[in-house]
């Protein structure tokens, strides 16, 4: 496989849109996060090339791990479907047939980087038109957006002006007394501070009923709710300022490097050794990451509201229609999107198919198939995507850091049984993350940490 095809694996649709969601958020880790977004991959390019032994435990791995990152990939555009005014299942039903119809076609193996150009280009011309139509340049919408003294609804918001769709369940974290307006039919909870404790208060409205939150409270929107929020009102759950943005802040050290070896040790683990350097493949992948990065930025000099809708593809879809010069832009992202899910779900159809062998094409339809399924669920596709690598850090890149060779006991590749051992303490942690004392609650929350040593520990004791 060649570098390209290699880190197609990695472009697909959710991992660009937490990059930048994080970076219009001001989240401490989001420069972290871009840059291990694009050095990831690259590390596992360099990787020592090594013939991977067929067996059914590795190829169990490569499955679980592939269903998880392709489950993650999928969801967004379901997302996108329900922010262009359809529903959900349009995007997933769409996605997955394409999907289902290029990797099982025998004709051409050249798509995915075809896909992947295709996505790429399209993503950074939206930005250049983006530039334009604010008139600014990247570190100058930087500038413009640190020196905002708050980050409020303008008078000509759609949030404001018409309403917007929430994609996802989510909590809107209010700074200030605000007076929503109820759009659709739905069941809204506040919950208020009273004293020491949370009162939680429950209502359902119609459509034209008004919703007041005070300061302090949190809202909780269902999926498919619609508000109309206030002009001149804070964005819950945006910085206080500009400044406050810039600023950022430190990220805890073991939540950080959690975050970093998830997304490299994962990266080692389904991004295959490249048979030959090529300086295309780092920079797409330094081209896309500053792509999402500056979107980011965008959201916020120009419109911070487009983060409400819990979703990780609302800035790229929502911060077109916002912008005079730029509307009508949304389809071509949603396009770009699907065609970066093309891209990364040909590249994790080869690695299970070279492990599958002539069941290779039952078992990928397998993959497709759960996947969608999973997507439909309210699962956070960056949880489906962490889970995804974080247990094929466990079972593919621990074991095979331990060193190359066709060692085996009884009859096993060695291989195998490290890959058991960083599984089984991966799926032990998370679950039981709620019975662990308090002191190892922040070892669940980064299983990584300990089952990928585990399973190159295994392989080195069993050498």
């Amino acid at each position: 496989m060649s570098a390209l095809r290699g880190v197609a694996a990695w472009t697909g649709p959710v991992l660009l849109g937490v990059v930048t969601t994080r970076v219009a958020a001001g989240a401490p880790d989001a420069p972290l996060l871009v840059l291990a977004a694009i050095v990831a991959p690259l590390v596992a390019l360099l990787q020592p090339r090594a013939a991977e032994t067929p067996h059914p435990v590795l190829a169990g791995a490569v499955v679980v791990s592939a269903t998880l990152v392709l489950a993650a990939s999928i969801a967004p555009l379901g997302d996108a479907a329900l922010l262009l005014g359809g529903q959900r299942w349009y995007g997933i039903v769409l996605a997955t047939s394409v999907l289902l119809l290029l990797t099982l076609s025998p004709r051409g193996h050249g798509w995915p980087v075809a896909a992947l150009a295709a996505g790429g280009t399209v993503l950074v011309l939206c930005l250049v038109l983006l530039a334009y139509a604010t008139g600014l340049s990247p570190w100058s919408a930087w500038r413009h957006a640190a020196a905002r003294p708050a980050l409020l609804f303008s008078a000509h918001s759609p949030w404001v002006t018409d309403s917007g769709w929430f994609a996802r369940r989510t909590t809107l974290a209010f700074e200030e007394g605000h007076r929503l307006l109820v759009v659709v039919p739905g069941t809204f909870r506040v919950v208020e501070q009273e004293g020491t404790g949370h009162v939680v208060r429950q209502w359902r409205l119609q459509a034209g009923d008004p919703l007041s939150v005070r300061p302090g409270d949190r809202l909780i929107v269902e999926a498919g709710s619609r508000l109309r929020f206030e002009a001149g009102k804070r964005v819950p759950g945006a910085a206080l300022s500009g400044a406050a943005w810039a600023e950022a802040g430190s990220v805890p050290l073991v939540a950080s490097l959690a975050g970093l070896a998830t997304l490299l040790l994962g990266a080692i683990g389904l991004v295959p050794a490249a048979r030959k350097r090529e300086l295309v493949a780092p920079l797409a992948l330094l081209v896309l990451g500053l792509a999402a990065a500056c979107w980011g930025i965008y959201a916020v000099a120009a419109v911070p509201e487009t983060m409400l809708s819990g979703s990780v593809v609302e800035p790229l879809l929502r911060l077109p229609g916002a912008l005079p010069g730029a509307r009508g832009l949304a389809p071509l992202v949603a396009l770009a999107l699907l065609a970066l899910l093309l891209s990364a779900a040909g590249a994790l159809h080869e690695r299970v198919t070279a492990l599958a062998g002539a069941r290779g094409p039952a078992v990928w339809g397998g993959v497709v198939v759960v996947a969608a399924v999973a997507s439909f669920w309210p699962f956070d596709p960056w949880l489906l995507l962490m889970t995804g690598l974080g247990f094929a850090a466990a079972t593919l890149a621990g074991p095979r850091l331990a060193g190359p060779g066709p060692a085996r006991v009884m009859g096993w590749p060695v291989a195998a049984f490290g890959a058991l051992a960083g599984g089984a303490v991966f799926v032990a942690i998370i679950a039981l993350e709620p019975r662990l004392p308090i002191a190892l609650v922040s070892l669940a929350q980064s299983p990584t940490l300990v089952a990928a040593p585990a399973g190159f520990l295994v392989v080195k004791l069993l050498r």
